[in-house]
């Protein structure tokens, strides 16, 4: 049992990465049996797809800040809602660069099922992982993240406070609009303050 024990702990948070992989090489075989008729480009797209984005999973998961951070921007890239629960537990990494660019990957894949992680990022102790956050609910044009994005309006950070400006812009609904126009959004409020960036 301990043995057992240790070989689990070993594998820290690698598990997740193999599970993931099994997975989407289960989805890949059950498409190539269902659909015979694919041609050879079809095929071959679609193991070539396979082949990047495991790869991209398994360096999710690298001990090096910089490779994991380049890791999510990429899957941000590529757009893909299947990325997405790969990259919500990202937004809990110990590195804050990781943390915002994996809020921004989410925003550019505007999966629903990322809003509730991203809300919570609005509230991240580092003002680059709040506004990267803020950015993404911007992006997706989340109307309930209405809230968060008009307390980031009084945020210390600049950043944070353009962003929540420019998010509440792009969700253009109502509320959204009433916010902005309630908080006497002024040159004071968007003032660049070097101490706070």
């Amino acid at each position: 049992a301990e043995s057992g024990r240790a070989i689990g702990v070993g594998m820290g948070g690698r598990w997740w990465s193999m599970v993931a992989a099994g997975v989407l090489s289960l989805l890949v075989g059950a498409v190539a049996l269902m659909y015979p008729g694919l041609t050879a480009f079809g095929l071959l797209y679609l193991i070539a797809a396979w082949a990047i984005v495991r790869g991209l999973v398994e360096v999710l998961s690298d001990k090096d800040d910089s490779v994991r951070e380049a890791a999510a921007f990429a899957l941000g890239q590529i757009c893909d809602p299947a990325a997405t629960p790969l990259l919500i537990p990202l937004l809990a990494d110990p590195e804050p660069s990781v943390r915002a660019s994996t809020a921004f990957a989410l925003g550019m894949i505007a999966n629903r099922k990322a809003t509730d992680a991203l809300s919570f990022a609005t509230g991240d102790s580092h003002p680059e992982v709040r506004a990267s956050a803020i950015f993404a609910l911007g992006l997706m044009r989340d109307e309930a993240a209405v809230d968060e994005l008009v307390d980031a309006l009084d945020d210390p950070s600049f950043d944070v406070r353009y962003d929540a400006v420019w998010a509440l812009g792009q969700i253009g609904e109502p509320d959204a609009e009433e916010a902005l126009k309630g908080s006497l959004v002024t040159l004071d409020l968007l003032r660049i303050d070097e101490t706070q960036r």
